[in-house]
């Protein structure tokens, strides 16, 4: 097969998909691979350390694109790289589609099959390329949180030490992440996730209080929050609008919201997209921090662990396609590829996805 590894564009991203490690693995194999001059350069990766495991350096995205039956990157194909797609082309990133309506519909029009990072689930159910990039996620959010809540960013000139921090989807990667860190520091946490059970066992390694799953108790909380970081997520559909306009203007001016489940359109009323170069913005006398791809600001901390989980898949992913088709005998055997596709034959092939997005729902059927 031929793979195709681009130089990320989205704003401030500066990991690369696979480091000359995975990509000697590609080669070692039989796949041709080109790698994009300069892709790995953020991420401390030059040109030669790739071309010395087998790959050909191209300098121009067009020739990558073109020649390539499997696109990998990192984050989702900007509106730029688009018209680089090639029909019945195989893309493999992080795609959080339910966000992005107007990708759906380019990937429906040239056929091609997009298969997502953060959909990949095991026989255990837990998802091993998104795992990693989320515990980072949840460091880095609490870590935002700390910088804004300083008067001289706008905050309320607060220690994390002296602050109260509600964690919204608590049991989750991004949730522990952000918990553990808030709590080595000191910070009063209040955990608030529908799945109760979970909170209760995480309650033996971290010290926090329980927000009781019912509207009110979720507004008191919020009201008395210096801190509000939002992780909920549906996997494969748009994150849940558990935080209302309301609530966010019952927080103290100065407080700060950080909404991790931006990428899927976030889990607050008051959310909207930000980029790294300008993170933050304020709305009802709170400052809110929802940059899409945090873990894009540490490409040396992040690439290791996303190329490591990566090339754990792509020989499987390889075998379940001939000449860019699915192969059904394989896929079979592939349970965890066959969650991971989104669109496949120009129909979207997730039903939270298609559900979210007002399309018609294709499963893919297995024979």
């Amino acid at each position: 097969m031929k793979i195709g590894i681009p130089k990320e564009i989205k704003n401030g991203e500066g990991r690369v998909a696979l480091t000359p490690a995975g990509v000697k693995k590609l080669t070692a194999e039989g796949h041709i691979v080109f790698v994009e001059t300069g892709a790995g350069s953020l991420s401390g990766f030059g040109d030669e350390e790739y071309r010395s495991v087998g790959a050909q350096i191209l300098p121009h995205p067009f020739a990558l694109y073109g020649w390539s039956d499997l696109i990998v990157k990192v984050k989702e194909p900007m509106p730029d790289e688009c018209g680089l797609l090639v029909d019945d082309q195989i893309v493999f990133c992080f795609l959080h589609l339910a966000a992005n309506p107007k990708l759906v519909e380019v990937m429906c029009e040239k056929n091609i099959t997009a298969v997502a990072f953060e959909m990949i689930e095991d026989d255990e159910g837990s998802r091993p390329i998104l795992a990693p990039m989320s515990s980072i996620a949840g460091r880095l959010a609490a870590q935002a949180g700390m910088h804004y809540l300083k008067s001289e960013n706008g905050g309320k000139g607060i220690l994390i030490s002296d602050a109260t921090a509600t964690i919204v989807g608590a049991a989750g990667t991004v949730g522990r992440a952000a918990m553990h860190w808030l709590g080595s520091l000191g910070a009063r946490i209040r955990a608030f996730d529908k799945n109760r059970q979970a909170l209760d066992k995480m309650r033996k390694h971290y010290c926090f209080e329980i927000v009781e799953p019912d509207p009110e108790s979720l507004r008191r909380a919020v009201a008395e929050s210096d801190l509000l970081i939002l992780a909920a997520v549906a996997h494969g559909a748009s994150a849940p609008k558990i935080i209302t306009r309301q609530m966010v203007a019952s927080m103290e001016k100065g407080s700060v919201l950080v909404d991790v489940a931006i990428d899927q359109g976030g889990c607050s009323e008051t959310s909207k997209t930000t980029k790294l170069a300008a993170p933050v913005y304020v709305e009802e006398g709170v400052i809110h921090y929802c940059v899409p791809n945090l873990p894009g600001s540490v490409p040396r901390s992040s690439t290791n662990a996303l190329s490591e989980a990566v090339i754990s898949y792509l020989p499987k992913l390889a075998k379940c396609f001939i000449d860019q088709r699915l192969n059904m005998k394989a896929l079979k055997s592939c349970g965890d590829i066959k969650k991971g596709i989104q669109i496949y034959n120009g129909a979207v092939t997730n039903k939270a996805l298609a559900d979210s997005l007002g399309k018609e729902f294709q499963p893919l059927i297995i024979k």
